[in-house]
């Protein structure tokens, strides 16, 4: 009988030690989805600079696996099929050779903090900052009691029946929004362009670009001030209110912790 007792004794300390030699999980097992910062301003001309999104998946405290999409300043993932060209220096064979290094050194390494891929310091730096957020994201004990990461983050309304669509840029400071910019797209020779607050609409539409810019800068105006993607509609310019509301909230979306 003592020696039963002895060897259950030997058995619940060996159990005993052996959790206490198993250390807490750092991450939880899952995909998480971020986004690096988006460039302050959408009226870049060439519309190329936009943020980064990264999916990670975890198991095991091990990264398995990485997605990694780049969008341009309109808000559309770029094509490798299409992007860039050998006049510019930059194709998009090279844009998905940096994406598959990248993506291959965060899951070989287990950490975002990986080098930067030559001739590619842009789209690394913005993998970089997607990934140290997604890992973060990730962990079981959240580093920050802030709904939002610090930063500018992109939102895009619904496509309207044009084929239009309003692009917004939140910059959030400590969950505070402290600065909205915003632009609608539209077709000029099948080309996508901004609306432009010179040339657009016309005293006899009865809507001008100068009402559009109005509404554009009041619409941003209430949204710091209220802190809060939800404000008046602008008087004149109810489609605009709405679509700038709709890509506000996707901004923040992208910006949750």
């Amino acid at each position: 009988m003592k020696k039963v007792l002895i060897i259950g004794l030997a058995l619940a300390m060996t159990v005993g030690l052996l959790a206490a030699c198993t250390p807490d999980p750092t991450y939880q097992d899952g995909t998480f989805v971020a986004y690096s910062n988006a460039p302050e301003t959408t009226r870049s001309p060439a519309g190329f600079d936009g943020p980064v999104k990264i999916e990670l998946t975890f198991e095991d405290e091990k990264v398995t696996a990485v997605k990694i999409t780049e969008y341009d300043t309109f808000g559309n993932a770029k094509d490798y099929a299409s992007y860039g060209s050998e006049a510019a220096g930059y194709t998009g064979e090279d844009l998905e050779e940096a994406h598959v290094a990248l993506a291959e050194a965060i899951m070989e390494n287990n950490t975002w903090d990986v080098d930067v891929v030559s001739g590619s310091t842009s789209t690394s730096n913005k993998v970089r900052e997607a990934a140290e957020r997604a890992f973060e994201l990730a962990l079981v004990e959240p580093a920050s009691d802030n709904e939002y990461f610090d930063g500018v983050f992109m939102g895009l309304s619904d496509v309207d029946g044009r084929g239009q669509w309003l692009v917004i840029f939140v910059t959030i400071e400590n969950d505070e929004i402290v600065d909205v910019v915003m632009a609608e797209t539209t077709f000029s020779d099948e080309t996508l362009v901004w609306k432009d607050y010179d040339a657009y609409g016309s005293e006899a539409a009865g809507y001008t670009g100068e009402d559009l810019k109005e509404a554009h800068e009041a619409l941003a105006e209430a949204m710091v001030a209220a802190n809060s993607t939800e404000v008046d509609v602008v008087s004149g310019s109810t489609s605009t209110s709405e679509k700038a509301m709709e890509a506000a909230q996707r901004a923040l979306d992208a910006a949750r912790r």
